[in-house]
C-alpha cells in the first residue's frame, strides 16, 4: 500500500518500477496520486528534474485512447519507461539520419522555444517508426494531455508536440531559433510536411 505523502524522486521511481513490473496496478497508483494531490495540492515539493510533471501525468493512467492499433491507455508502458530513464539521467541514443532524440534532462527547459509551424500528425507512431520515441503526459500548468519529443538537428533543439485535448490530428514544431532554412531541412530530414490552419 502506498502512503499518501509527498513523493521524492526515488519514491516516484519506485512507484513507476512497481507499476511496470506488475507489483502495483494502475488503479492503485492513480488512487495514490489523487490522494497526494487531495492532501497536499499540486504544489508537491518536486522540481521538473525530480519528476514533478511525471507525477502530475499519473492522473491520466486510466484514460483510454482508441487508435489505429486498437484500444490503449493514454499513458502507455513505454511512457512510464521513458519517465524512469529520464529521472535516472540516462541519455537518449536514438537517431534518424542527422536528427537525435533527447530526453528532458538533456535540454535546457528555460530556453525560449517559438512556435514554428504545424503539421498533420495522425498516428502516435509516426516518429517512433523513424526510431524517435515520443512521451505522453502533461508538462504545463494547464494540465493538457500531450505527446512530445525533443529532437536535436544542426545543433538546435526542436520540440514536437501533439495535443490530445484539442487538435489530436495536428502536431506543432517549436524551436530555439526561427531560421526557416534550418526548419525546412529538419522537416525534410523527417519527411514532415507543414499543415497550416
Amino acid at each position: 500500500m502506498l502512503l499518501v505523502k509527498p513523493p521524492t524522486r526515488d519514491v516516484l521511481l519506485e512507484v513507476i518500477g512497481q507499476l511496470l513490473d506488475g507489483a502495483l496496478s494502475r488503479e492503485a497508483v492513480l488512487s495514490w496520486q489523487k490522494g497526494v494531490v487531495g492532501e497536499y495540492g499540486h504544489n508537491v515539493d518536486l522540481t521538473p528534474a525530480q519528476g514533478y510533471w511525471y507525477f502530475q501525468s499519473l492522473v491520466f493512467l486510466d484514460v483510454p485512447i482508441v487508435g489505429p492499433d486498437g484500444p490503449d491507455f493514454f499513458i502507455r508502458d513505454q511512457d512510464l519507461e521513458e519517465y524512469a530513464l529520464d529521472l535516472r539521467g540516462v541519455a537518449a541514443s536514438e537517431r534518424c539520419g542527422s536528427v537525435s532524440h533527447l530526453r528532458s534532462h538533456q535540454v535546457d527547459a528555460d530556453r525560449i522555444r517559438w512556435p514554428l509551424t504545424t503539421f498533420r500528425y495522425t498516428r502516435s507512431g509516426e516518429l517512433a517508426d523513424r526510431g524517435l520515441p515520443a512521451v505522453r503526459g502533461t508538462f504545463e500548468d494547464r494540465g493538457d494531455m500531450v505527446e512530445h519529443t525533443h529532437l536535436l538537428f544542426d545543433d538546435v533543439v526542436f520540440l514536437i508536440v501533439r495535443q490530445f485535448d484539442e487538435f489530436v490530428d495536428q502536431g506543432m514544431i517549436l524551436g530555439e531559433d526561427r531560421d526557416p532554412d534550418r526548419l525546412a531541412a529538419f522537416m525534410a530530414e523527417l519527411d514532415i510536411e507543414p499543415h497550416y490552419l
